[in-house]
């Protein structure tokens, strides 16, 4: 273990960077299937009766809500 700590000892910013973006991947990608979740509750399911033109304007947002987490979680694993 020591020898592996001495070879890491000048990369440790780059350790705790790769470490802190793979949380913030792990984050963004958990967070999507709750956007899924609510544009199923409020725009599928339609309870309170909202008019079509409304649905499709929340439901298209909230889809490009998510392909944006999708793609900013792609690039914190990339990085």
């Amino acid at each position: 273990m020591p020898l592996l700590w001495k070879y890491l000892r000048p990369l440790r910013w780059w350790v705790a960077l790769s470490l802190l973006l793979a949380g913030i991947a792990q984050v963004l990608t958990l967070v999507d299937p709750l956007i899924f979740g609510m544009i199923v509750d409020k725009y599928v399911l339609n309870l309170d009766g909202k008019s079509d033109d409304l649905l499709v304007r929340g439901a298209v947002l909230w889809l490009l809500v998510a392909v944006g987490i999708a793609f900013l979680a792609r690039v914190a694993k990339t990085f």
